[in-house]
């Protein structure tokens, strides 16, 4: 179940559905401690081919979703059989969805204040079981 790809020396988890995402991350925190999802995509890719050490983040990645649809593709007609896209936001709100049974703790990292707010505010309503245990909006660069 836990196997991955390569893309331009960049960690792709190989996924058929949100389901297969969401027990491996389930299998994966039972072995590890705290850990940290990235989704990729075309522009991420490219990041990190021009970047060593963003590559070098988004690699050591608890689980490392194909979420653009061109990557998946370009992986299947490279050979690779078992991948489809898993697009972030829907993960996301399956990830807390089925989380509340399995007391999963969510952290949620990046945009504004007022973003990271209204996301709160809309998980406390749809999905009140929801562990939160914390969130960080860093600086924009300007």
């Amino acid at each position: 179940m836990n196997s991955n790809s390569f893309l331009f020396g960049v960690k792709i988890n190989l996924l058929q559905d949100y389901e297969d995402a969401y027990m491996l991350l389930i299998k994966l925190l039972q072995e590890e401690q705290k850990e940290y999802i990235v989704v990729n995509n075309v522009h991420t890719v490219v990041e990190a081919v021009l970047n060593s050490d963003y590559k070098k983040i988004l690699n050591q990645s608890l689980l490392s979703l194909p979420d653009g649809k061109p990557l998946s593709l370009y992986l299947r007609m490279k050979g690779v059989k078992n991948i489809n896209r898993i697009f972030g936001p829907t993960f996301m709100e399956y990830a807390i969805n089925k989380g509340q049974n399995d007391r999963l703790k969510h952290f949620f990292f990046g945009s504004t204040e007022d973003t990271i707010n209204k996301m709160l505010r809309n998980i406390s309503i749809k999905y009140p079981q929801t562990k939160i245990a914390g969130y960080y909006f860093p600086p924009f660069k300007k």
